[in-house]
This record gives C-alpha cells, sequence and structure tokens, in this order.
C-alpha cells in the first residue's frame, strides 16, 4: 500500500506554479513537455498494482486535485479546501484529469467544478463524492494508517486484480460508469442473465488490453499463481 500526502500539514498539494507558466508553457512544444512530467506521475499512480491513498491535509487545489484523483482512495482532513480554478486562470484542465473528475463525481458535478472554479470545503468534497471520508484533522493520520495496515493484511492479488479492472473501466469511457454510453464505440448490452452491460468494438479492446498487461505485471510478481478471469465487462477471458 502507498500512501500520498503533502510534507506538513498545510496543504496536500496546491497545484502548478503559475508564475511558471509563461516560460515552461510558452510555446506547444514546452506545453507538452510540460504536461507530460504531470502525465507520467499520474499514470504511475494509476498502474501500481499497490492500492494508492491520498491523505489530504489542507489545500488541494488544480493538480493537486488531479493527482488525488488518480489514487485509489481519499481521505481528507476537516479544515482541508478543495479547487480546480482553471476558469479564473484562462486555462484548460487537462482531458485525463476531467476524464476522472467526471467518472469520480459524475458529469453534473463536474461541469459545476470546473465552470464555476469555486472552493468546496471537506464536508462538501465529501457530499460530492469527491473525497471517501472526512476525519478531524488530528485524526487523520492514524485513521489512514489503519486504512492501509488494512489494506496490507488483505490478499495482493485480489486487491490488483480488482484496481486494474475498475481503472480499464474508468479509462474505456467516463460515460460509462453512468450507463450513458458517451463513446460511439461503446454500445450498451446486458450480459448473460441479466450480468452487467459489456463493452464492444474499439471500446472493449480498449479494455481488454490494460486487463491483459495488469494480469501479466500479476503473473510476473506471483509467478507461481494461475490466474484466469472471464471479463463481465468484455465477454473474453485474459
Amino acid at each position: 500500500c502507498v500512501v500520498l500526502r503533502g510534507e506538513g500539514t498545510l496543504a496536500f498539494a496546491a497545484g502548478a506554479d503559475i508564475s511558471e507558466f509563461e516560460k515552461r508553457r510558452s510555446d506547444p512544444d514546452a506545453a507538452k513537455a510540460f504536461d507530460g512530467v504531470l502525465d507520467r506521475a499520474l499514470l504511475a499512480i494509476e498502474d501500481s498494482p499497490k492500492p494508492v491513498i491520498a491523505m489530504i491535509h489542507g489545500i488541494c487545489f488544480g493538480g493537486g486535485v488531479e493527482i488525488s484523483l488518480a489514487c485509489d482512495l481519499r481521505y481528507a482532513g476537516g479544515s482541508s479546501l478543495f479547487s480546480i480554478p482553471a476558469a479564473r486562470l484562462s486555462i484548460g484542465y487537462a482531458v485525463h484529469g476531467t476524464n476522472k473528475l467526471v467518472a469520480t463525481v459524475g458529469h453534473a458535478v463536474a461541469r459545476e467544478i470546473l465552470f464555476t472554479a469555486r472552493r468546496y470545503n471537506a464536508q462538501e468534497a465529501l457530499d460530492i463524492g469527491l473525497v471517501n471520508r472526512v476525519l478531524p484533522d488530528g485524526e487523520l493520520e492514524a485513521y489512514v494508517r489503519g486504512v492501509a495496515a488494512t489494506l496490507a493484511d488483505n490478499a495482493p492479488l485480489s486487491i490488483a486484480t480488482s484496481k486494474a479492472i475498475i481503472e480499464a473501466s474508468v479509462h474505456a469511457d467516463p460515460g460509462f460508469l453512468e450507463g450513458r454510453g458517451a463513446d460511439p464505440a461503446l454500445r450498451r448490452q446486458r450480459g448473460p442473465q441479466g450480468g452487467p452491460p459489456r463493452l464492444h468494438g474499439e471500446a472493449a479492446a480498449g479494455v481488454q488490453g490494460p486487463l491483459r498487461t495488469a494480469y501479466r505485471t500479476i503473473s510476473r510478481a506471483a509467478p507461481r499463481t494461475s490466474i484466469s478471469y472471464s471479463s463481465p465487462i468484455t465477454g473474453g477471458r485474459v
């Protein structure tokens, strides 16, 4: 289990330093390189077979929210604040982060967060599903340590498998989680015996690839363990 936190208790992450934008995002190539640094960090969190917990004290703004969304679980102190101020800064929020935001809180709430650029206190963040739980500031660390210990005691291959399936579903299409099928390649249809909807065509291929990669990773980590999974999402075997 991995726990991410800011140094001290003033901030989890305040987001990018906008004073650097003129120099580091002065042209398309520079902006792409700048964004690539964060993208690689986010993918490292999402692709980790181990569960990642965000322990959020204080400010969690902009890119900090994006980092927290890449984590599997988010626990916040009572004095924490959340905001994505991109609309006030005349910049666009990253596609990847926006997709994760929609998958986490739904498109209606995501619109409010992005359009208004308002600040949400910890209770509001809990109410909209942005965090899993809110604790008094002085109790947050002990609670997170307890959750981490619980996860460490559970079966690592089971957790890694669940994480791989969830991440594959999220990245297939944010609309899939709401049953909206926003992607034209995504056709919603009931599975066998009234099971969950399946993906077809390009969307199915997009899920199967990450699942195969995840199981190869898990198999290398535990070569004596044989894993066979019949995907309720795509109907295929991995």
